[in-house]
């Protein structure tokens, strides 16, 4: 059994409850969310679906002050206990090319934070939004399948 399937089958046997302003144990709280990194890598659809069993999604970056918080936050924890060294964030266009949402609230996006070049769908296959230590975190696309780290947000 992958660690990504071990963590699942142990989140849903430890339903985490959160109150308001509340964050789980081992999130930190920005404003109104909670923010927690897991140390594993998976897929975006396994990263989407660990956040969901935590009653979250992965995280959506909205402003400005929110990417300086997460990647402060990531910086903290430090780029060698991580390896690429890339998250995935709740972002894609899997349901239109080049239409870019948040899978939360399926908004599209009004802050972006794109290396240069980016979005580009390399080989046609980049379809969900990661970020990294080696860009000072700016957005990539990449491909979904990929397993990379991740961060959930908890509203």
């Amino acid at each position: 059994m992958s660690s990504v399937h071990r963590l699942l089958v142990c989140l849903v046997v430890n339903i985490i409850s959160t109150a308001y302003g509340d964050c789980p144990d081992g999130f930190l709280v920005h404003k109104e969310s909670c923010y927690k990194e897991f140390g594993i890598r998976a897929t975006w659809a396994e990263a989407s679906m660990i956040c969901k069993v935590y009653g979250g999604y992965l995280a959506n970056i909205d402003t400005d002050q929110e990417q300086l918080y997460v990647a402060s936050y990531l910086a903290r924890l430090g780029k060698d206990a991580f390896t690429p060294g890339k998250f995935w964030l709740g972002g894609s266009d899997i349901q239109t090319e080049g239409i870019w949402v948040w899978t939360h609230g399926n908004d599209q996006f009004v802050f972006t934070n794109w290396q240069m070049g980016e979005p580009s769908n390399s080989q046609g296959k980049e379809n969900c939004v990661e970020f990294e230590f080696s860009t000072n975190f700016k957005w990539n696309d990449n491909d979904c399948q990929n397993r990379l780290n991740f961060l959930c947000e908890i509203p």
